[in-house]
């Protein structure tokens, strides 16, 4: 590199800009991969998908940028990087949302076989615990009301000479 030439190409031969896309779209893969475990183990609740969405955002951004200064060609994020992320991501989703869900639903069919035994245990013990909790407070309420009484006469021991 002489004096006055840039740092980084200005233009990327088409097969290093191939290469690059290929490489993108397997990170797209692996990042929807992710969100959709993600997914998995967070459920599909309003928060922990607004949650996931802004973690799956960041990441990209940040894989991008990183394999952009690390390896690419190019040295900066260029728009075919991000298309071969896109397409990543958009087929994972062809190819494989419906085998991840079909492993979901396998997966939350044996966890609930394996709950419920968990699920009775836990459903006899709260209701002892409420058992011995009740019978706690009523011991303890019947020694409130009783009345204190005197000792009776005829117990009663006076020193006497």
């Amino acid at each position: 590199m002489g004096k006055g030439e840039p740092l980084m190409p200005t233009s990327v031969l088409v097969s290093q800009a191939a290469a690059d896309t290929l490489c993108c779209l397997g990170l797209g893969l692996l990042l929807a991969c992710l969100y959709d475990g993600g997914r998995l183990v967070a459920g599909n609740g309003k928060i922990a998908v607004f949650v996931l969405d802004t973690l799956f955002f960041g990441a990209a951004g940040i894989v991008a940028c990183s394999y952009a200064a690390a390896r690419s060609y190019a040295g900066v994020v260029r728009w075919y990087h991000l298309l071969g992320m896109l397409i990543g991501v958009m087929a994972y989703y062809k190819a494989f949302f419906g085998f991840t869900q079909w492993v979901r639903k396998k997966l939350l069919c044996i966890l609930q076989i394996f709950l419920i035994p968990f699920g009775l245990l836990w459903w006899s013990c709260k209701n002892l615990y409420k058992k011995v909790a009740k019978a706690c407070h009523q011991k303890r309420d019947s020694r409130k009301k009783k009345k204190k009484q005197l000792q009776t006469t005829g117990k009663v021991l006076y020193n006497a000479k």
